[in-house]
C-alpha cells in the first residue's frame, strides 16, 4: 500500500524522530504545546499544522547545531540566560540535540 501522507508530514517525522531523536510521547507533547490543543496523533494534523511543526523542529535543530559549535562556557551562559540568571531546575537543553537525547529537562 502506498504512503499517502504528504512530503511535509514525512519530513517532519524524519526530523523529529531521526535527526532530533524525539520519542512518540515527546512528539505529541510538542505538537500539543505548539498548536495549543490536544494532539493524539500527528496523522490528525492538517498540512498547515504540519508545516508549523516542521518550522519549529527545523529551527530547534538549527539552534542546537549552532550552539553545539560554541565553546562549553558559552553554552552554559545561554542556559543560565534562559533561566533568568538562576538555576530554575527546569529548562530546555541545547546540548545533545540531534544525538537522540530529549530536549526537555524537568526538575528532579
Amino acid at each position: 500500500m502506498a504512503d499517502t501522507r504528504s512530503p511535509q508530514f514525512r519530513k517532519a517525522m524524519a526530523v523529529a524522530k531521526n535527526e532530533i531523536g524525539l520519542t512518540d510521547e515527546e512528539r505529541l507533547e510538542l505538537a500539543s504545546y505548539l498548536l495549543r490543543r490536544d494532539v493524539a496523533s500527528w496523522k490528525e494534523l492538517d498540512d498547515g499544522q504540519i508545516l508549523r511543526l516542521l518550522d519549529a523542529l527545523e529551527g530547534w535543530h538549527l539552534v542546537g547545531q549552532l550552539l553545539a559549535l560554541r565553546p562549553e562556557d558559552r553554552r552554559d551562559a545561554v542556559v543560565r540566560e534562559l533561566d533568568g540568571g538562576q538555576d530554575s531546575g527546569c529548562h530546555m537543553v541545547f546540548d545533545g540535540v540531534g544525538a537522540g537525547e530529549s530536549m526537555f529537562v524537568a526538575p528532579e
